[in-house]
């Protein structure tokens, strides 16, 4: 007589429907600025607040589905450039609610300049704070900011950004302002201080220092 093995039968079962339906491998939490957000599965559609968290998901090879003001930063960030397609979401101070909702996103990021609409955001999909100005903390820019892209590798499956783009500490630059007409602004001396580089192509860099205005 053929025994029945529950064992054997549990695994085809679970065998056959993993073709039909993904298996989590288990939730995962996220810290930012106001708590903590968890996940069944990576986020892949994600929603912008400022040009900042825009070009880091950027840099991380992650095309955002919804960014705000996107003229303006075609105009003053300029790379990495835009996706081709995505949801605008107006201002950077007050998102369009509704181009929001009809963008789907599975995470929505923002600073803490918006931080009042939170509880709104979150209706719409799990919201993360994370800031680089204006924290209150301290904590310089520079270092805000490598965090910033740390936090966001993690959160989108992209540990370590590629080979475009890289952020490393630098010190013993001596920086440069430009001169207006007869008049020079190098009229003081700039202090030393050191700065984050974000080697986005090999043409264009983006540097975080404080203490220079």
């Amino acid at each position: 007589m053929q025994k029945f093995s529950f064992g054997r039968a549990a695994a085809t079962c679970l065998f056959v429907l993993g073709g039909f339906f993904p298996i989590s491998a288990g939730a995962e939490t996220f810290p930012h600025e106001l708590g903590d957000a968890t996940f069944d599965v990576t986020p892949t559609r994600f929603a912008t607040s400022n040009w900042s968290l825009t070009e880091s998901l950027l840099a991380l090879g992650v095309d955002p589905v919804a960014i705000p003001e996107a003229d303006g930063y075609r105009t003053w960030v300029v790379e990495p450039e835009l996706p081709e397609t995505f949801a605008d979401l107006g201002t950077r101070r007050e998102p369009n609610f509704e181009a929001l909702r009809d963008a789907k996103p599975d995470a929505i990021l923002i600073s803490s300049d918006v931080a009042m609409a939170y509880d709104k955001l979150s209706g719409f999909a799990p919201t993360l704070v994370y800031s680089i100005y204006n924290t209150n903390t301290g904590e310089p820019a520079m270092d805000r900011a490598e965090t910033l892209l740390r936090n966001l590798g993690k959160l989108t499956g992209n540990p370590t950004p590629p080979n475009r783009s890289s952020h490393r500490p630098m010190t013993g630059l001596r920086p440069r302002r430009p001169a207006y007409g007869h008049r020079s602004a190098m009229m003081h001396p700039l202090p030393s201080c050191a700065f984050l580089m974000t080697r986005i192509f090999a043409s264009m860099a983006k540097i975080h220092c404080s203490g220079l205005f």
